[in-house]
């Protein structure tokens, strides 16, 4: 009504007038609005830090494993560094670059710089060079502190402080310099976020911002100095200084562990125990990754970073403070909270922190009723100052203020919300190219420059796609004329560009993209990964000489899908291990000889019918038989390959989504039992080990030799390194995949399935005499339920009178007879965090010892030590497409300890 009074008043006036009136206006901007009006008295974080030096200083400050450091050895060294920098020239205003892994010397680090006056600048070592490149020369950083394992990582040739040399901690030569006069207006840190152009950009957060985040966590959530507070973040990330202050401000102990004990499921899991963690924040998505909640001495939880789902607050928010924080890196970390209830039904983000205010407005900054959506508006004391060197950013995201002082400032977010009848604010998702994946901040236009930057690109699009069965980034490309439509020289391309937590998960190549009625491109039109050709990478091609024809149709009566071009990868459409069994006795059926190596070495219809044919032609031509060996070659490339020993079904194929998963341009070889190529295998284990053996000393001399193996095929692994250590070559890596352990139960487990194996022979024997009829499908009915009874998975019971019996049948007779004896080498023992986490006292499935018996019983093998690595999974799923990138991360962390 407002609204239309104003109209008919003024008519040629624009359509203005505010939303919102009166008391409800009122409300949104001052009661609901802002956060309380307080003073902030405290020091800055690095004087609360010196505090707590002189008031609890043998209190432990910093933790890392059996490292621990107090506050007086804190602000000792930290007093030392801030000399070191002050002779280099840093003080108020100037930038220093930050280059360490997590733990003590990192925090150590960030407080020197502080208290020599400076910015801290934390450099990410995992990011492209590229990337680090422009953060160098674009924040003007003079100084370097990074570690001897890291020199050179970062593309700076200015003073650089190694902080595990000596000289770093001396005093420096001549008098030290004054200690600068810190204001709250001088700059206390720069972080380098995604940035929608193409190119990071700096947020430059003052002292004064940094000191009111500090206020705000004390009156919210409280720490003592009896609290352990867990280092979730890297510290490129701004939840991790939430961590530091949340700690160190207040004489907590601050708990840094390594990268790899925060990966999320198991380790993590495992680490807040181990570290007795009291106080932590995660991300959502790492928190619903820890199972069942184990840990009672977390009395203080915040989650940050993505949307909270309600399932986490009614599960964590029992017997312990729960809250869902807000905030972007533009506003020093967090500026609204809410502590959420066991029966929360849609968490908000909240209200304000002190001297902060939180808006919920429309295109003219007009504040919306409750339940409307607007824009979500941050301001106060936390905003920052702007973006490094980018005037026109900062005017875009930093807008005057309507509601505030002269020159004050609020920060668009561009998350769309609206204002709940209580006050509190909720996000609905995004109204930019910015997206939270996996609690990652992504500027989608980041990604789409980096791929556009690509010579063999024409125009490129990113979505992050919610609508597949798991969220994931997907790249739409549409080539430049001739450039073959592959997708992996295009992810590593980008891989160069941009963090690996940016490179999309699925490619999709166009001739052309969708555009709507104004010439711009329809995001919506742009399709989805289609299911039937979910993992191609390139255009339609379709089958053109006989044997391609006879292959499309055996893919997709296997694949089930509706169409195959000769250049789709077998696997990448969804085929399997299993499947290539299936696909092999297809094609046979249909006069064309393809065998299970040549599918895995050539997965493509055309390469795959231009070796049948001269498979083919040369049987055609030759007469007796060719030795069979074992060797499948899953990749090609430079180097030492990787070696993978077959489980007891005897393919090599279950290794395809490893060798797909690990680093490009490592060389992946299988074994594969002789019995599914043609040729008869030994049967006893040592005997199995040492035809593998000599096939892997004939291609890779005295080694070392990276060799694993998993579940069978890990006793197989056992035994090859045995023998090849025993004829003088090194083995380094042995990496053991949840290996069977002997045992009296097991060994008559084994000999049950034998029994059925031979009663499974007879009656597909009976299957494959019988015509199609009644009887035959109740004598395929009954061979399937036996298979299954045996231990073959579904798909491989599936196969009926094509499954593998005779392969499995010998292969786990061996394995029933195989006695483990002492290895004198070093051995990786790699577990499922489904075992790793079972009560003391339960068994393993399938191997009727507890976790802690099966650890000890490898580690009286394994008489060069044992190191046990735990990824997430069970024996099955670890080795899955689902979980495989976990799974390859732990072996690369292996083969990284192996080569020390």
């Amino acid at each position: 009504m407002r609204v239309l009074k104003a109209m008919t008043a003024r008519p040629q006036a624009p359509v203005t007038a505010p939303v919102l009136a009166g008391e409800a206006r009122m409300r949104a901007l001052e009661e609901w609005g802002r956060g309380p009006e307080l003073p902030n008295t405290s020091l800055m974080f690095h004087e609360c830090v010196a505090e707590h030096a002189v008031l609890t200083p043998g209190a432990v400050a910093v933790r890392q494993g059996d490292q621990e450091v107090t506050y007086a050895e804190l602000d000792a060294s930290v007093h030392r560094l801030a000399d070191r920098l002050r002779a280099l020239g840093v003080g108020p205003e100037v930038p220093v670059g930050i280059c360490l892994d997590r733990g003590p010397e990192m925090v150590r680090a960030v407080l020197g710089v502080l208290r020599a006056g400076g910015a801290f600048l934390p450099l990410e070592s995992q990011h492209p060079a590229d990337r680090l490149k422009f953060i160098v020369e674009d924040s003007g950083m003079p100084v370097l502190i990074t570690q001897s394992s890291l020199v050179g990582t970062v593309p700076f040739d200015g003073p650089t402080l190694v902080v595990d040399d000596p000289a770093t901690w001396a005093a420096p030569a001549g008098p030290a310099a004054p200690a600068p006069a810190v204001t709250a207006d001088n700059a206390a840190y720069v972080l380098y976020t995604s940035g929608s152009t193409g190119t990071p950009k700096g947020v430059t957060i003052a002292h004064r911002s940094l000191t009111n985040m500090l206020e705000g966590q004390r009156d919210l959530f409280p720490v003592t100095p009896a609290d352990r507070v867990l280092q979730f973040a890297s510290l490129s990330f701004d939840v991790s200084i939430m961590d530091l202050t949340w700690a160190l401000a207040n004489g907590a102990q601050l708990c840094t562990p390594p990268r790899e004990a925060l990966r999320a499921g198991s380790d993590l899991a495992q680490t807040l125990l181990d570290y007795g963690i009291t106080v932590a924040m995660l991300a959502p998505s790492a928190l619903a990754a820890l199972g069942e909640d184990r840990f009672p001495a977390i009395r203080i939880l915040q989650v940050a970073g993505e949307a909270c789902p309600a399932e986490l607050a009614q599960k964590w928010a029992r017997g312990r403070r729960f809250y869902n924080v807000y905030g972007l890196t533009e506003t020093a970390v967090w500026s609204v909270s809410t502590l959420l209830k066991p029966d929360c039904k849609r968490p908000p983000i909240g209200w304000p922190m002190r001297n902060t205010q939180v808006y919920v407005l429309d295109e003219d900054l007009q504040p919306v009723p409750v339940g409307v959506q607007g824009e979500v508006y941050l301001g106060g004391r936390a905003i920052g100052r702007g973006y490094v060197n980018r005037p026109d950013l900062t005017a875009a995201a930093f807008v005057p203020d309507p509601y505030g002082a002269p020159g004050a400032r609020l920060c668009r977010t561009g998350d769309i919300g609206v204002q709940l009848p209580d006050g509190a604010v909720e996000v609905l998702g995004r109204r930019d190219s910015q997206v939270k994946l996996r609690g990652f901040r992504i500027e989608l236009g980041e990604i789409e420059h980096g791929l556009r930057e690509l010579p063999q690109v024409q125009q490129a699009v990113v979505l992050l796609r919610r609508d597949l069965p798991e969220p994931a980034l997907v790249a739409y490309v549409v080539p430049e004329a001739g450039v073959e439509p592959v997708v992996e020289p295009f992810r590593q391309a980008l891989r160069a560009k941009v963090p690996a937590y940016m490179v999309p998960a699925r490619f999709v190549f166009l001739d052309a993209m969708p555009v709507n009625s104004s010439g711009k491109v329809d995001k919506k039109a742009l399709p989805l990964p289609a299911a039937d050709r979910l993992g191609s990478a390139t255009d339609y091609v379709a089958p053109g000489t006989p044997a391609e024809v006879v292959l499309a149709e055996v893919w997709r009566t296997v694949l089930g899908i509706e169409q195959v071009g000769v250049h789709d990868d077998f696997f990448a459409l969804g085929g399997s291990s299993l499947s290539t069994v299936r696909v092999a006795a297809q094609a046979a059926a249909r006069g064309l000889s393809v065998s299970v190596r040549d599918l895995l070495e050539l997965p493509t219809i055309a390469r795959l019918a231009a070796r049948a044919v001269q498979t083919s032609a040369q049987a055609a031509q030759t007469t007796g038989a060719k030795a069979v060996t074992s060797e499948v070659r899953l990749r090609e490339g430079d180097g030492a390959p990787l070696w993978c020993v077959h489980p007891s079904g005897g393919s090599g194929a279950w290794y395809v989504p490893l060798a797909r998963a690990l680093p490009p341009g490592r060389p992946v070889r299988a074994f594969q039992a002789r019995g599914l190529l043609g040729g008869v295998d030994p049967t006893t284990i040592a005997g199995i080990a040492a035809n593998y053996a000599a096939e892997l000393a004939a291609h890779g001399g005295h080694g070392p030799h990276d060799l694993l193996g998993w579940s069978m095929g890990a006793n197989i692994a056992l035994e090859m390194a045995t023998q090849l250590h025993g004829a003088g070559h090194t083995v380094a890596p042995l990496t053991l995949i949840e290996p069977h352990l002997p045992h009296p139960a097991s060994r008559e487990r084994l000999a049950a399935v034998g029994r059925d194996m031979e009663r499974a022979l007879r009656m597909r024997d009976r299957v494959r005499t019988l015509p199609p009829s009644a009887e035959r499908e109740a004598a395929v009915a009954e061979l399937t339920t036996l298979l299954l009874g045996a231990g073959m998975s579904p798909g491989e019971a599936a196969l009926v009178e094509h499954a593998p019996i005779e392969v499995w049948h010998s292969l786990l007779t061996a394995l029933s007879a195989y006695e483990l004896r002492p290895y004198p080498g070093h051995v990786h023992l790699l577990v499922g965090s489904a075992a790793a986490e079972l009560p003391d006292g339960e068994p393993m499935p399938g191997l009727d010892v507890d976790f802690r018996t099966y650890v000890e019983r490898w580690r009286e093998i394994a008489l060069g030590g044992l190191t046990v690595h735990v990824t997430e999974g069970d024996h099955m799923s670890m080795m899955s497409e689902r979980l495989m990138h976990k799974t390859a991360a732990a072996l690369g962390r292996i083969q990284s300890e192996a080569r020390r």
